[in-house]
C-alpha cells in the first residue's frame, strides 16, 4: 500500500499542469468549428455563398457572420401559394339517364376512373386519391354509373350484361366532354366495364389500368361470396364506407343480387363474366394492379397471359382496396 501511495504521489508530481484558460479556449474553438459546419451544411442554404463567408476580427460573434451567409427565400405567404385545384361536379343526360361525374386538372392526358360493385366515385375514387395528380399534367374524370351514386335516378339493375351497358355511359360521358383519346381505369367489379370499354370504343382508348380485378369466378370464389351475401350480418366497420353514401336497404338489396349474379355466371356460362372474352382483343399498353392481400380478385396470371402487352404491379401488404391505404404508391405507378 505504501509502494502504491507512492507511485501514485510520484505520477501526480511528474504530470504538468494546464492552465485553466488555455481549457477554456479549445473548448471555445471547438464548439465555434462544429456550429460554423453545421450552419453551411444546412439543407437549403446557397452552396455558393459558403466561400463568400469570411470569419475575422471585424464580427464581433459567430451569430453575426451566420447573418451574412446568402439564405434562400423560403417564406410562405398565403397570397403567394397556389390556390387548391377544386374538383368539379356535375351531371350529364346519357340514353335519358342523368349521369353524375366528377372532374379533376385539366391536363394533357385525360383517364376516366370507374367504381367498383355498389360503389360511387366518392367511395371508391375518393377527392384525397384523385387530388394527388398533378392537375398540370392529368385530367381526371370519376363516373357514377346508371343506380351507382349521384346517378340514382335510376334503379340499377344486376345482370350478367351489366358492365357491358355501363361501358356504353363511359364511352359516351368522354366524347361529351371531348377527352378522347383517353385512359380508362377500372376498379374490381368497374374493371370488367373498362375491358368493355375497349371492346366497344378501341380507337378511343389509349391506355388500360386494371385494378383488382374480376372477369371468373370459380366454386371457391362463389363459396365466398355465398358467405358474404348477407350485409346484416357483416360488422359495422366494413358497412361504414358503403352507408356514407347509400342506404342500409340499398347496400343490402344490390349487394345480395350482385352475390347471386356471381353464382349465377358460374352456373350459367361455366364461371365466365363477358368482359373475360375480351381480354385476348385488348392492343392496348396495359397496367395490372392488385393487393398481396386480396381475396377477392382472380390470380393476376390469368389477365397476363390473355392480355399481351400487359405487366403487373403488387403491393404486397395491400388489400381488394389497396389504392385507397396506398395512394401515393397508387398514383406513382
Amino acid at each position: 500500500t505504501t509502494r502504491r501511495y507512492s507511485f501514485l504521489e510520484k505520477r501526480e508530481r511528474a504530470a504538468p499542469a494546464i492552465p485553466p484558460t488555455f481549457i477554456l479556449l479549445l473548448l471555445l474553438l471547438s464548439q465555434s468549428t462544429v456550429f460554423f459546419f453545421s450552419v453551411v451544411m444546412l439543407e437549403g442554404w446557397d452552396a455558393s455563398s459558403v466561400g463568400s463567408v469570411s470569419v475575422d476580427s471585424n464580427y464581433n460573434s459567430l451569430p453575426e457572420a451566420f447573418s451574412k451567409l446568402k439564405m434562400p427565400d423560403n417564406s410562405y405567404s398565403n397570397e403567394s401559394a397556389a390556390a387548391p385545384v377544386p374538383i368539379e361536379k356535375g351531371h350529364m343526360m346519357i340514353n335519358d339517364v342523368n349521369i353524375g361525374y366528377c372532374r379533376y386538372g385539366s391536363g394533357p392526358n385525360y383517364m376516366i376512373c370507374i367504381c367498383g360493385a355498389v360503389g360511387c366515385y366518392a367511395k371508391d375514387f375518393p377527392a384525397e386519391l384523385i387530388s394527388r395528380f398533378d392537375p398540370a399534367l392529368m385530367t381526371v374524370i370519376c363516373i357514377d354509373p346508371p343506380g351507382y351514386g349521384t346517378s340514382n335516378s335510376v334503379v340499377r339493375k344486376q345482370e350478367v350484361m351489366r358492365c357491358d351497358k355501363d361501358s356504353e355511359f363511359v364511352v359516351k360521358l368522354m366524347q361529351g366532354l371531348e377527352l378522347t383519346p383517353f385512359t380508362v381505369c377500372g376498379w374490381s367489379e368497374g374493371s370488367r366495364t373498362a375491358v368493355h370499354v375497349v371492346g366497344r370504343a378501341p380507337t378511343l382508348v389509349s391506355k388500360v389500368i386494371l385494378m383488382a380485378p374480376f372477369s371468373r369466378s370459380n366454386t371457391k370464389g362463389v363459396e365466398f361470396f355465398k358467405g358474404l351475401r348477407n350485409t346484416d350480418q357483416w360488422m359495422a366497420s366494413t358497412k361504414k364506407p358503403y352507408l356514407e353514401h347509400c342506404t342500409e336497404d340499398f347496400l343490402r338489396k344490390q349487394w345480395a343480387d350482385n352475390c347471386d349474379l356471381v353464382v349465377e355466371v358460374h352456373t350459367m356460362l361455366g364461371g365466365r363474366f363477358p368482359s373475360d372474352a375480351i381480354l385476348p382483343r385488348i392492343t392496348q399498353p396495359t397496367l395490372i394492379m392488385t393487393g398481396g392481400q386480396d381475396k377477392f380478385c382472380n390470380d393476376p396470371k390469368l389477365f397476363l397471359d390473355a392480355v399481351k402487352n400487359s405487366r403487373l404491379v403488387t403491393q404486397l401488404h395491400g388489400n381488394h382496396d389497396f389504392h385507397i391505404k396506398y395512394q401515393k404508391w397508387f398514383v406513382e405507378k
